[in-house]
């Protein structure tokens, strides 16, 4: 493992306390880009660049929406986790070395229903 993600871990562990509910706030949910995200950020500083150097007002354009999408995408997924009660219901018995398998609990305490990402979600 690297050092960089060893010393992440103690930082991230001496932070942030056990508990049995854990309430997701903004010191709780961490946004990381994923493979995807990082291309799309390289692809906005691409077009960026191209447009800062010919001077094309549709490519300025393009880079800006792709850099807005990304930042609407991470303000949607911080709303969606934030406020959310989350606890680890028990499983069975099990031995050293074996895998252990229990359920996490997902709370809404909140009144208003949380929006779906997609119709087929259920």
């Amino acid at each position: 493992m690297w050092p960089f993600r060893e010393r992440l871990r103690r930082w991230w562990w001496s932070r942030l306390p056990l508990e049995d509910v854990c309430e997701l706030s903004q010191r709780r949910i961490y946004l990381l880009p994923t493979r995807f995200g990082l291309l799309l950020i390289a692809a906005a500083l691409a077009v960026w660049l191209g447009a800062l150097n010919y001077q094309v007002s549709l490519a300025y354009a393009l880079a800006f929406w792709i850099a807005g999408l990304l930042l609407v995408a991470v303000l949607m997924a911080y709303r969606q986790l934030a406020g959310l009660r989350v606890s680890a219901e028990g499983g069975a018995a099990v031995f050293a070395g074996e895998d252990a398998r229990f359920f996490l609990r997902l709370e809404n305490p909140n009144w208003a229903p949380r929006p779906r990402c997609c119709p087929s979600c259920r």
